[in-house]
């Protein structure tokens, strides 16, 4: 998504009529997406994921059932993503 208004009517339209304490969570990298869908009040902006960190939820979520050792070529594509993440 982007900072197109028109877009965010779009999305917005359904949101308006959740039920009532509804709570939408907003993930962006731009901050003001964040605050043209309404989040200002609420904004929480976090850190980035250590290299580590960011292995550990690609590995666990990639490897799960699956022995790394055997797939050293699957490990060194993860590795190239994980490097994108930060």
């Amino acid at each position: 998504w982007n900072e197109n208004y028109c877009n965010w009517d779009r999305l917005q339209a359904p949101l308006s009529v959740v039920a009532k304490g509804s709570k939408v969570i907003v993930t962006t990298r731009n901050k003001n997406v964040a605050l043209m869908m309404g989040a200002a009040e609420n904004l929480h902006e976090l850190n980035p994921l250590s290299e580590d960190a960011c292995w550990s939820v690609f590995e666990k979520h990639a490897f799960e059932h699956r022995n790394m050792e055997d797939h050293p070529n699957l490990v060194s594509i993860g590795r190239k993503i994980v490097g994108k993440c930060g």
